[in-house]
């Protein structure tokens, strides 16, 4: 089973000052995951979605069952193959500005095999109207034969990709 947890924290331009900066650094990297409210026979892959904003105190969560192929979440194409799963960060309008190809870093690719798992963290700037809207993400991906809710807080990611940059 492919196990996916993509976790987000967004602001607004006009909550970037101090107080929201340290909430902000506190958003968690890994999640236990609800394990109980997957059904016993589901494949393919789960999507563990957690949402912290600015403005509520409790993050939103939600639990998706995703057919057997490909799929993206956030920047993050997952292509499974007979062999391995291939996760790729690929920049989309999802992570907004400044466009990934800016920062010289190369695309990267890994293969993932059953029983690994990797985090990749990144954030961006979205326009809207008019204001804009900042996010930190993280998104965790393994293949695990019996996922436990602990997965991504177990040990440590077999790789790691961290794409930050300095945001205006």
């Amino acid at each position: 089973m492919i196990l996916i947890q993509h976790i987000e924290t967004w602001w607004l331009k006009s909550e970037r000052g101090a107080q929201a900066g340290t909430l902000r650094g506190k958003t968690p990297v890994a999640l236990p995951v609800p394990m109980e409210a997957i059904p016993d026979r589901a494949t393919g892959a789960v999507l563990h979605q957690v949402v912290y904003r600015r403005t509520t105190p409790v993050p939103e969560m939600k639990l998706t069952l995703l057919p057997d192929g490909g799929a993206m979440v956030g920047c993050v194409r997952l292509m499974p193959n007979a062999e391995a799963l291939n996760v790729l960060l690929e920049w989309t309008e999802y992570g907004g500005s400044p466009a990934r190809w800016q920062t010289g870093l190369e695309k990267k690719n890994w293969s993932i095999l059953e029983g690994q798992w990797c985090q990749i963290r990144y954030n961006g700037r979205i326009t809207l109207e008019r204001t804009w809207r900042y996010h930190i993400t993280t998104v965790n991906v393994g293949a695990f034969e019996q996922p436990q809710s602990g997965a991504f807080l177990n040990g440590r990611p077999t790789f790691r990709r961290e794409d930050l940059v300095r945001l205006l």
